[in-house]
């Protein structure tokens, strides 16, 4: 029994958290033995769990001692050279206030400086491995449900389905029609704000008078049955834009796990100021001086002039003041008269469903890739 038990290969278990900042940035290391950058943790030691390990790691490398909180991604690598098989966990390690960044204490034998970063920047410094079970683990952060991984592909979690017939059906369904195209757009977006924390952001096209299109990523946080509603300046590119054809179109991409896309397009009509006011009110403070700052999609002499302006208008309210609201800047509602769900195929053979008006109801059609 001893001599069967000797034999059982060993793999390599590791512990890792993902630690972020108040405004949102990873928390990434510079080792001292190796080239590139990790995030805090490491390898677990005899008898010690991963959760211990990852809590051992951050402790260690930063002086951070807080026990780990939800499991966020897990990873079966196969063997690399001189190196069996390992599982790699990643947790929650939850935020890390201004005073704890400021106070981290490197441990100088292992590692040369650390950085808070955006996450996309963080990923692209990470070797491809490591990015690969970090990026779905931040998309599900802070609770989970946690996503596995194989060889950096995702096996189980969030958005994964499985078999190919019980893929094929999956798919098939979020392309079944609703009746109501809000409701479908619903059930979409909930499942995208699942996994990316990113979901609001959409694509919205305009055209000018003489028909010349132009497109910007925004942010879409309100909708209902009446319509999507889009706030920015006035004078803007966009805005002149609808002034002149007051018509547009949105389309989400939801990437991996999702794979999907929704486009919307109608009328565009402006949004009563009682709207553009109590969205106003509900932004942060430091957003609203930047927009009374800046005129939107005016020329300026120079970044340092624009940074210039903006000190003068932040003296102007000091906290916790809050200026009101431009003249300019106010709302937009585009109101559907089409709706197209659009699912990704590896073959390219994607699903499409269309939603179009008619009169009070909706008409749908399957479209062909």
């Amino acid at each position: 029994m001893n001599d069967s038990l000797a034999s059982l290969p060993r793999k390599v278990v590791s512990g890792a958290m993902l630690l972020l900042d108040e405004a949102g940035r990873l928390l990434i290391l510079k080792p001292t033995y190796k080239d590139g950058w990790e995030i805090p943790g490491g390898l677990a030691e005899a008898g010690e769990s991963p959760w211990q390990a990852a809590h051992r790691e951050v402790l260690e490398e930063v002086g951070l001692d807080r026990e780990a909180g939800a499991l966020l991604s897990v990873e079966w690598r196969p063997p690399m050279e001189n190196v069996g098989d390992g599982v790699h966990f990643i947790f929650d390690g939850g935020l890390v206030t201004a005073a704890h960044a400021t106070s981290l204490r490197l441990q100088a034998s292992e590692i040369a400086e650390a950085r808070f970063l955006p996450p996309e920047e963080a990923c692209a410094l990470l070797p491809d491995r490591l990015a690969a079970r970090v990026r779905p683990a931040l998309a599900v952060r802070p609770h989970g449900p946690p996503v596995y991984l194989e060889a950096g592909h995702i096996r189980g979690g969030p958005g994964y389905v499985g078999a190919p017939e019980a893929e094929r059906a999956h798919l098939d369904a979020l392309v079944t029609p609703h009746g109501d195209p809000f409701a479908h757009f619903d059930a979409w977006y909930a499942a995208a704000a699942a996994v990316d924390p990113q979901a609001q952001a959409v694509n919205l096209a305009t055209a000018d008078a003489r028909g010349r299109p132009s497109s910007r990523m925004v942010l879409v946080r309100n909708w209902s049955p009446a319509g999507f509603e889009v706030y920015t300046d006035t004078e803007s590119r966009k805005g002149l834009d609808l002034t002149a054809n007051p018509f547009g179109a949105l389309c989400w991409h939801w990437k991996a796990p999702l794979q999907r896309q929704v486009r919307v397009e109608g009328r565009i009509e402006r949004l009563p100021e009682t709207s553009a006011d109590a969205y106003w009110q509900a932004r942060p403070r430091a957003q609203l001086i930047g927009r009374v700052t800046s005129h939107q999609s005016q020329p300026v002499g120079s970044r340092e002039a624009l940074l210039g302006a903006l000190s003068v208008d932040a003296a102007l309210y000091p906290g916790p003041d809050r200026p009101p609201r431009p003249a300019r800047w106010g709302g937009y509602l585009l109101i559907p008269e089409r709706f197209e769900f659009w699912v990704h195929d590896d073959d390219r053979f994607h699903r499409r469903l269309e939603y179009a008006r008619t009169g009070e109801g909706w008409a749908t059609r399957v479209l062909q890739p």
